[in-house]
């Protein structure tokens, strides 16, 4: 079976679905982690910093305000410096934001991170499919002019069979982690526009004096 598959694809197909082949393992396995890095910080579930800030700024300190300060969350890191910041500088609240932007930065940089990775492979696993196909293509056309124009079908079947099996390969590889990679973009995004609410909420004139 394998050796069927070798002599049909030949050197260049082997190289260019070796290549989609280990792009998609290292995509899934980011994938995976991304997942988990995103439950296991809560990304998305605002709640909490809500919760403490609003406690915050009405003058209280309850449990909530308490909770932030040793949450892993992102939001809950960036509420607890908004609290950090008034608590030492009091009334100075574009302090607090100032503090707080700087830690929304750093949360949302690891949020980010190897998620450009992803989107390398959504757009390039289809052009090495791509490549592939016209490797493929001219394989096939090489061999039909070799014969002059007299090739069998049979004979030219390996060239076309290339082309269609690295297409549908990075095709396969593109459409799932294209639904992956926005997902998750969509969750980086939502942290922040929640992160720059909290922060404009820390700047009312109501806040903590």
């Amino acid at each position: 079976m394998l050796s069927i598959l070798f002599q049909q694809v030949g050197t260049a197909g082997l190289i260019i679905l070796g290549i989609l082949l280990v792009m998609s393992l290292f995509a899934t396995t980011i994938s995976f982690f991304k997942i988990f890095q995103f439950y296991s910080l809560n990304v998305g579930c605002s709640k909490e910093a809500q919760t403490a800030l609003k406690e915050w700024l009405q003058g209280k300190s309850g449990p909530s305000c308490v909770a932030v300060t040793s949450s892993e969350a992102p939001l809950s890191k960036v509420v607890a410096a908004l609290i950090d910041s008034q608590t030492r500088f009091p009334g100075d609240s574009q302090y607090a934001v100032n503090q707080a932007s700087v830690v929304a930065s750093r949360e949302l940089d690891v949020l980010e991170k190897y998620l450009k990775f992803l989107d390398t492979v959504v757009q390039a696993a289809p052009m090495l499919g791509l490549l592939g196909t016209v490797i493929g293509m001219i394989e096939a056309f090489q061999l039909l002019g070799q014969s002059g124009g007299t090739a069998a079908p049979s004979e030219l079947a390996g060239g076309i069979w290339v082309a269609l099996l690295t297409t549908a390969a990075g095709l396969i590889i593109a459409v799932p982690f294209y639904f992956v990679s926005s997902w998750l973009d969509a969750r980086v995004a939502h942290e922040r526009d929640e992160m720059e609410r909290l922060m404009r909420q820390a700047q009312l004139p109501n806040n903590k004096k």
